[in-house]
C-alpha cells in the first residue's frame, strides 16, 4: 500500500510494489492521498518572525567574529600601509642627503711646525670626511653580538660589553689591540657576573670603567659593575634606583655622570639619575626628567656643565629631537639641573651609534628611523646643528657601538637588522692633510 503526503510517495508496505504511474490515480483503492494540512495565519506569522530571529542573530554573530579576527585583506591593507610609509620615508631620507653638503673638513684642533733652511711654517692638520668614501671590513668578533657596547678602556685597546644573539644575551667581553691596524684581532676578554644586553658602560677615571643596567633576557637590570683595568676583573657597584636598558650615559668634565632615559617592563623612560664619580661611596641619586620618554638615545657632553640627548623613541613614536641639559649648581644636593629644548634632527633615530670626531662634530651612525633599520651616517656640527652628508655602512645596524681608534680611524662593531645579528665590524678611515695659511688669510 502506498501513501502520498502532498508530493511525496510512501511504500506502507515493506513487499515490492511494481512501479506506479504519474501522477496516481486518486481512484485506484490501493493508494491513499492524503493532503497537506495548511497552517493557520498565527502559525505562519510566528514561523515567518522565527526565521526573520535567526538571520538577525547570524548577522549579529558573524560582525562580532569580524571584530576579534579581521578579515585578511584589512591585514593586508595595514601591512601595505606600513610598507608605503616606510618607502616614503626612506625616499625622504634620500632627498635630505642629496640636499645636504657632502663633505667637510675637520680641524683637529693641533698645529704642525714645519722647519725648513729659510723658514718657519706652522700646518694645521685637518681631518676629511666624504659621503664618497667606503667603509671597509673590519676584524671580526668572536662572536655575534647585537646590541653590545664597545668603549676605548685606554689609548691602545677598544672593549666591546655584553651583547645579544637572537633570545641568549652574554656576560662576555672582547678586546681589540689597536696599535697595529694591520693585524687586529679580538680576543676574549674578563667576564661579568650578570648576562647583559642593551647596557651602557663609561669611563669613570682612568683605571676603572663602569657597566650600567641593561636586559638578561628575562628581567630589565638595575645594577652596576666596576671594572678594574689593571686587574682585569669586574666587581659590583652601586645599584640605580629604576631597572633600566638601553639608556644613554654621558660623563660631564665636571666628574657627574648622568644615566638618561631607556626602557624596562612598564614602558619607555623621561627619568634620569646621577652619579658623582669623584666621591668616596658611589650612589646614584634622582635627576630631572626629560620633556620625553626616551629609549635607545645618544648623549653627548657639550663642555663641562652641558650635555645633549639626541633621538630616541617613545611608545609610539622615534624622535627627532634633541635635549639640552644645563648643570646649574653641581654643589646642591642632588646636583641642581634642567632640560631644555635642543634644536631638532633631520632624520628621527633611536639605538644609533655616535662618534666624537673632534670637539665640536659628532658622526652619528645606523640606528633605525621608525620604518627601517638604517645604514647612513651623518656628521653633525653640535655648534651650528648643520648636518654633513657621510658614508654609507656596507650593512644596515641597529643597535651598534661605534667608537675612535687613533685620531683618523672609526669603528662600528656588531649590531642587528631585520634578518640577524651581526659578528662583524666596519672600519672608516679618514685621510689627514695640512693645510698652511694663505698670506691673505688672517693669521691673527
Amino acid at each position: 500500500r502506498q501513501c502520498i503526503v502532498g508530493a511525496s510517495v510512501i511504500n506502507a508496505s515493506t513487499r515490492r510494489q511494481p512501479p506506479m504511474a504519474w501522477p496516481p490515480d486518486k481512484d485506484d483503492p490501493d493508494i491513499e492521498v492524503i493532503e497537506p494540512v495548511p497552517k493557520n495565519e498565527d502559525e505562519h506569522r510566528d514561523a515567518l518572525a522565527e526565521r526573520a530571529l535567526e538571520r538577525r542573530r547570524s548577522r549579529a554573530l558573524a560582525a562580532q567574529q569580524r571584530k576579534k579576527q579581521p578579515p585578511l585583506f584589512r591585514v593586508q591593507q595595514v601591512g601595505e600601509l606600513k610598507r608605503k610609509r616606510a618607502d616614503a620615508e626612506e625616499e625622504r631620507v634620500v632627498k635630505r642627503r642629496r640636499q645636504q653638503p657632502g663633505a667637510v673638513l675637520l680641524d683637529t684642533g693641533r698645529v704642525r711646525t714645519l722647519i725648513t733652511s729659510t723658514s718657519l711654517v706652522n700646518l694645521r692638520p685637518m681631518l676629511f670626511l666624504s659621503s664618497a668614501m667606503s667603509w671597509v671590513n673590519g676584524p671580526p668578533l668572536t662572536i655575534r653580538r647585537g646590541a653590545c657596547t664597545a668603549i676605548c678602556v685606554d689609548k691602545h685597546r677598544l672593549m666591546v660589553v655584553g651583547g645579544n644573539e637572537g633570545t641568549s644575551c652574554f656576560g662576555s667581553t672582547e678586546v681589540l689591540d689597536f696599535r697595529d691596524t694591520r693585524r687586529m684581532s679580538f680576543v676574549s676578554g674578563p667576564r661579568m657576573s650578570t648576562q647583559r644586553r642593551e647596557c651602557g658602560a663609561v669611563m669613570l677615571d682612568q683605571f676603572r670603567l663602569l657597566v650600567i643596567g641593561g636586559y638578561d633576557g628575562q628581567h630589565f637590570l638595575n645594577s652596576t659593575e666596576i671594572l678594574d683595568i689593571r686587574t682585569d676583573r669586574f666587581e659590583a657597584g652601586p645599584r640605580m634606583s629604576t631597572r633600566r636598558a638601553a639608556p644613554a650615559v654621558a660623563r660631564l668634565s665636571s666628574g657627574l655622570l648622568v644615566v638618561i632615559g631607556g626602557k624596562n617592563a612598564f614602558g619607555c623612560l623621561e627619568t634620569t639619575e646621577t652619579l658623582d664619580t669623584g666621591a668616596a661611596a658611589l650612589s646614584f641619586v634622582p635627576g630631572p626628567s626629560m620633556q620625553c620618554q626616551r629609549a635607545g638615545p645618544l648623549a653627548v657632553a657639550l663642555d663641562g656643565t652641558r650635555l645633549m640627548v639626541l633621538g630616541g623613541h617613545d611608545n609610539g613614536r622615534t624622535h627627532n629631537t634633541t635635549e639640552v641639559l644645563r648643570l646649574l649648581d653641581s654643589a646642591a644636593l642632588p646636583p641642581l639641573m634642567s632640560f631644555r629644548p635642543g634644536p631638532d634632527l633631520t632624520t628621527p633615530r633611536s639605538y644609533f651609534a655616535g662618534v666624537m670626531l673632534n670637539a665640536g662634530n659628532l658622526h652619528v651612525i645606523g640606528g633605525h628611523d621608525g620604518y627601517n633599520y638604517l645604514n647612513t651616517s651623518e656628521v653633525l656640527n653640535l655648534a651650528t646643528m648643520e648636518f654633513t652628508t657621510g658614508p654609507c655602512m656596507r650593512r644596515r645596524r641597529f643597535m651598534c657601538s661605534a667608537a675612535s681608534i687613533n685620531e683618523d680611524r672609526v669603528i662600528v662593531v656588531g649590531g642587528s637588522d631585520a634578518s640577524l645579528d651581526h659578528g662583524s665590524t666596519e672600519v672608516l678611515s679618514l685621510p689627514l692633510y695640512s693645510f698652511s695659511p694663505a698670506p691673505w688669510m688672517n693669521q691673527s
